[in-house]
């Protein structure tokens, strides 16, 4: 997983993804979660720069330096129960 910054483009819909880190390999991320069981997740949002965790571990880090990023409103987030899909 990266670490990235989002900047302007050549059009809105077409930023430019500059990767500045690394939060470290699929398979330390995935050895974070523990399938069938409780996992916490945090979402830390200030501004433009958003971070995420599940069990302590980093999986997103991304700041957006674009003019029509979201820089405020509302954050929801969803739960789903049942039998995972692949």
């Amino acid at each position: 997983m990266k670490k990235v910054v989002i900047h302007e483009g050549d059009a809105p819909n077409k930023p430019k993804i500059e990767v500045t880190g690394s939060l470290g390999s699929s398979a330390e991320i995935q050895a974070a979660i523990h399938p069938a069981e409780w996992n916490d997740y945090t979402i830390i949002a200030k501004g433009n720069h958003l971070q995420h965790f599940i069990n302590g571990k980093q999986t997103v880090d991304v700041t957006d330096e674009t003019a029509i990023g979201a820089k405020t409103g509302v954050l929801r987030a969803a739960t789903a129960q049942g039998v995972p899909r692949a």
